[in-house]
């Protein structure tokens, strides 16, 4: 035991070998050890909450570019639909894209900080559907443009996919004008005209930006 002691105070004692010192080196060796600890449980418990809900993003830099009575079109490139709790991108992929992709798609998809966009129902498009809108956006190669839905969104075909799916068929929403009534389906496969329009939905505490200088 006393060559252990020895061992000890050679390893942790000071120049003269006084174990007064070793002890002291050791309490701030172990108080340093427990504070990187709790700084790191801190931050694994932060990175948890930020992204299990669905955000890692500061709010402080957006601003409220525009709105009506239905629709707040953000400078971070988002729309909110605050009667439905919905966040749409303000565009969308702006390729032909089969329908299978398309879910491939919104998992990976992220913007303003957020990662849980998902594809919309066939009823939350049609709840952007303006008959007769005849939105300026310009159309994707092979594709007509002034589309029946609103001005806010940057809609580049006309057929953007729905949630919907009946296994080898998928559903889509036609923004065609006259046409801009219930339900296309297609070949999962299929793709020509189809577009992805990403939402997600709406955090209960989420708050309206200030407008800018210029709403």
């Amino acid at each position: 035991m006393r060559q252990l002691n020895h061992l000890l105070l050679g390893r942790y004692g000071d120049a003269s070998g006084g174990p007064g010192r070793a002890r002291g080196r050791g309490l701030r060796l172990g108080t340093s050890f427990a504070t990187s600890i709790a700084a790191s449980v801190f931050v694994a418990i932060l990175l948890a909450a930020l992204l299990l809900g669905g955000c890692v993003t500061d709010d402080e830099d957006v601003v409220l570019e525009s709105r009506d009575e239905v629709l707040l079109l953000l400078s971070n490139g988002t729309v909110v639909d605050e009667s439905r709790a919905l966040m749409w991108s303000a565009t969308d992929n702006g390729v032909d894209i089969s329908f299978d992709a398309a879910v491939d798609y919104v998992d990976e998809y992220e913007l303003a900080g957020y990662g849980d966009w998902r594809l919309p129902t066939l009823q939350e498009l049609e709840s952007l559907l303006v008959e007769g809108a005849q939105n300026p956006a310009p159309p994707g190669p092979g594709c007509f443009g002034e589309y029946d839905i609103h001005p806010f969104i940057k809609l580049t075909c006309c057929c953007p996919w729905a949630l919907q799916d009946e296994g080898t068929r998928a559903a889509s929403f036609p923004f065609i004008p006259g046409m801009a009534q219930g339900t296309m389906w297609h070949h999962n496969s299929g793709r020509s005209g189809n577009r992805v329009l990403p939402v997600r939905d709406l955090e209960a505490e989420w708050i309206a930006p200030p407008a800018s200088s210029s709403e």
